[in-house]
């Protein structure tokens, strides 16, 4: 690292293609898996961590960018996106979200283009040969069954399943944002999205604003050598106005009514029935396998927290804005699974019973410890996140009063169920031992212990918490 080189011998790597969907002949339903030698990516991890450093302390990356960056990741990102959304629906205005996507992103970074920018960054002389020897003369080879094809030069992109590649996509599209001009853009890697709202009056003006900002992104891509898909890219439309006239590169930009966006299926009206269903599903196929595979209950409780508990408990944060016959769903798998592993006891009636003898939080319960936990790391700066919205009541001489949060007024139904209007209520419901505690890991127990009690179980039925009520 000091001589500014990289040595040659770790520059190849081994591309592992794995089938992803429809016809097996058919090379683009295949996904690239590229394995890079363990001792590269040492180093790889060394050179990352002090370019995050540097950038970090400089504040060169822009807050938009959620993608590979300690504190953030697709929650912070949908956090922040369905906040902003809800609290401009909640202020009265129409919303249009404008996505797009980049073709190969990773694999079109121009080399030199790059290290332009990292130079711009203050990343200079030996880091920046380091870098550039990095990049610089690597190969690849695909193996197929034990067979290797002839190894391929790589002239262009971030090498992916690098440590070092995706901070470096970071740097080289964090200017983008400077292309949005009048909507709010939320990135997490390379799928950008831009929130624009306005009243109902500046829906003729708002059309050219959108328009310009298209034009501006597509210039950028056009200059950076990195392709949009018009195809694939497309708006949603919240609220009912007539379709937006939007285009990318002279063709018209489709109007969707329901978006695939980071892992999750919402409508314009935002119903994640669709969303839900298939996470169910997926749950409830994983609970099957385990079933007919293992015998012993502690082996099936493990993987169930490995490979099901996950799949239900994705964003927590949107758990309040289901409808109720959503949540049901949700507790179904585990029902499922309690059945089957206490299949010989005479207590298996009950639901509850079950989840008390296998040690087992039903769903709702689970989502509820989560997302208080969440919450926790946002106010703390453990989780990174722009929201505004969330704030202390100004201290006072009583200590009950102390550390209870300011509740943000809600017009309507949707923002008002959402978390950073909802769980600032149940926040400021938490005994004050629980709202003080300063050490996150002391604060993970607390809620479990908590919403255990009698006095919460009251007051999730009196307030419809739980769906089981």
């Amino acid at each position: 690292m000091i001589n500014g080189c990289f040595p040659a011998n770790l520059k190849s790597c081994i591309i592992l293609p794995i089938h992803k969907r429809r016809s097996l002949s058919c090379k683009g339903n295949y996904r690239p898996i590229n394995n890079t030698p363990p001792i590269s990516k040492v180093f790889e991890s060394i050179v990352r961590d002090a370019i995050h450093d540097h950038l970090s302390t400089n504040n060169l990356l822009s807050p938009a960018q959620h993608g590979f960056q300690r504190k953030r990741s697709c929650s912070s990102c949908q956090l922040d996106f369905f906040n902003h959304i809800f609290m401009r629906k909640s202020d009265g205005f129409l919303l249009a979200v404008v996505y797009f996507d980049f073709s190969k992103a990773f694999d079109k970074v121009s080399h030199n283009m790059l290290l332009a920018k990292l130079s711009a960054y203050g990343i200079e002389r030996n880091l920046l040969s380091w870098i550039s020897s990095f990049l610089s003369n690597r190969s690849q080879v695909v193996k197929i069954q034990g067979v290797s094809s002839i190894p391929k030069p790589i002239t262009s992109g971030v090498i992916q399943g690098s440590v070092l590649g995706p901070l470096l996509f970071t740097v080289f599209v964090n200017d983008i944002f400077e292309s949005v001009l009048h909507g709010k853009p939320f990135m997490y890697a390379d799928d950008l999205k831009i929130v624009y709202h306005f009243k109902r009056s500046e829906l003729s003006a708002y059309k050219v604003l959108i328009n310009s900002d298209i034009d501006r992104i597509s210039q950028f891509s056009s200059k950076w050598l990195l392709d949009l898909s018009p195809d694939k890219c497309f708006y949603l439309q919240i609220g009912n106005f007539t379709p937006l006239n939007i285009s990318l590169n002279g063709r018209t930009m489709n109007s969707k009514k329901t978006v695939r966006d980071l892992g999750l299926i919402y409508s314009s009206s935002f119903n994640f029935a669709e969303s839900v269903a298939l996470n169910v599903s997926k749950a409830r196929w994983r609970i099957g396998l385990i079933n007919q595979n293992f015998h012993s209950v502690e082996l099936k409780k493990t993987l169930y927290f490995s490979l099901v508990r996950p799949v239900l408990e994705l964003y927590p944060f949107l758990y309040n804005c289901l409808r109720l016959s959503d949540k049901l769903k949700l507790e179904s798998p585990l029902r499922y699974f309690t059945k089957c592993a206490l299949s010989h006891s005479s207590s298996q009636s009950n639901y509850a019973n079950r989840c008390q003898l296998l040690d087992l939080q039903p769903i709702w319960i689970r989502i509820l410890t989560l997302s208080f936990c969440l919450l926790y790391k946002t106010i703390h700066g453990h989780s990174y996140s722009t929201l505004s919205t969330l704030s202390f009541r100004p201290l006072t001489y009583n200590a009950r009063s102390q550390n209870l949060m300011i509740v943000t007024k809600s017009k309507t139904t949707q923002f008002r169920n959402y978390f950073t209007v909802n769980f600032p209520i149940l926040w400021n419901s938490l005994p004050s031992n629980i709202r003080l505690s300063n050490n996150y890991y002391n604060f993970k127990k607390l809620p479990t212990l908590f919403l255990k009690s009698i006095e919460f179980q009251t007051y999730a039925r009196r307030h419809r918490l739980s769906p089981l009520n």
